[in-house]
């Protein structure tokens, strides 16, 4: 089964972008409803940055082609309508969105711990919903519902979560989202020696866990 595409006038509308659009409303509300749970009178402002944020990732992972393919781009400039920058561009798209948004939350005075774990729960939410969309309705980006279920939960418990504004709460969520996005490639895909992201993430995960370890140390010899 596939989504139809919407036409507004000359304009055609990719159902990709639909659900992805509708994806984002919806974490964007949930940013408020976090913020709401915790009496936090700034959720508008945590979800307008998030939404930025999002915007950004998407712009930067789409228009990156020009600067990952230079040459095909020259040879034709069609082609940035149709193709995007790939793992590479979505790598540098949320890098550089993830700068952005905590110098924005830094300028604004804003917790930055508590911004990034907000930041955090967004996109958990936003990648469970779509992907188990993209899972049940279209051929393409396909992933266990578990995984997508798995992001969503991870989302869901930062209602119960009570130490966010701390740097090993952060170190956590990072794991817990790390971990169950290897253990999909692991157990449901076929790894290559070449699959770079697979080994950055094996390294940084268990940097992690050292980090970890240290502070744990650390408190505990105190």
């Amino acid at each position: 089964m596939s989504i139809p595409s919407i036409s507004i006038g000359p304009i055609v509308l990719q159902s990709t972008y639909i659900i992805w659009g509708i994806g984002a409303i919806l974490a964007y509300i949930w940013i408020i409803i976090l913020n709401t749970i915790r009496n936090n009178e700034k959720s508008s402002i945590y979800a307008n940055e998030w939404l930025q944020s999002l915007l950004l990732i998407a712009i930067v992972w789409k228009f990156s082609y020009v600067l990952i393919h230079p040459l095909e781009v020259a040879h034709s400039p069609e082609r940035i309508l149709f193709l995007n920058g790939g793992r590479l561009g979505m790598g540098i798209g949320i890098g550089l969105s993830f700068l952005i948004y905590v110098k924005s939350i830094h300028r604004i005075g804003l917790p930055v711990l508590y911004s990034v774990s907000l930041w955090m729960a967004g996109h958990f939410m936003w990648i469970g919903l779509t992907q188990s969309v993209f899972t049940l309705a279209l051929t393409i980006y396909k992933a266990p519902l578990w995984l997508s279920g798995y992001f969503i939960a991870l989302s869901l418990s930062y209602v119960w979560a009570t130490h966010l504004h701390q740097f090993r709460s952060l170190i956590h969520y990072v794991q817990l989202a790390l971990g169950g996005w290897v253990a999909y490639k692991v157990m449901f895909t076929t790894l290559m020696v070449d699959d770079v992201m697979v080994w950055i993430s094996f390294v940084f995960l268990f940097g992690l866990f050292y980090l970890d370890y240290v502070i744990s140390k650390g408190r505990g010899s105190k």
